[in-house]
C-alpha cells in the first residue's frame, strides 16, 4: 500500500494525536534548514501551521513498530476484503 513508500514517523502530537516526520536539514540535502512533515492524513489547530513546541513529543521505538504493525494489519485486511493486487508485500 501507499505508506510502505513514505517515511516514518518520528514525533506525535499530544495534543489532536496527528504524526509527523522531522527532517534534519543534514539529511535531506535540499533543505538550508529542519523541516515536518505531515504524515498522518490530518491534523488539528494545535499544530497545523503551528511552531512545534511543547505539543509534539517523540515516539519511542516501540510506538513506531506499533505504527508499522497497524499499517500491515490494515494492508492485510485490505487484501482479505479486495483480494491482493499486483505488488503487495502483504499476502
Amino acid at each position: 500500500m501507499d505508506w510502505i513508500n513514505k517515511a516514518a514517523p518520528t514525533h506525535r502530537c499530544k495534543v489532536c494525536g496527528a504524526l509527523w516526520r522531522f527532517w534534519r536539514k543534514e539529511d535531506t540535502h535540499f533543505s538550508s534548514m529542519d523541516s515536518w512533515s505531515l504524515v498522518s492524513i490530518a491534523c488539528g489547530k494545535c499544530c497545523d501551521m503551528e511552531t512545534m513546541g511543547e505539543q509534539i513529543e517523540y515516539l519511542t521505538i516501540g510506538e513506531m513498530e506499533k505504527y508499522i504493525i497497524a499499517c500491515h494489519a490494515v494492508d492485510a485486511m485490505t487484501q482479505h476484503i479486495l483480494g491482493p493486487k499486483e505488488n503487495d508485500r502483504v499476502n
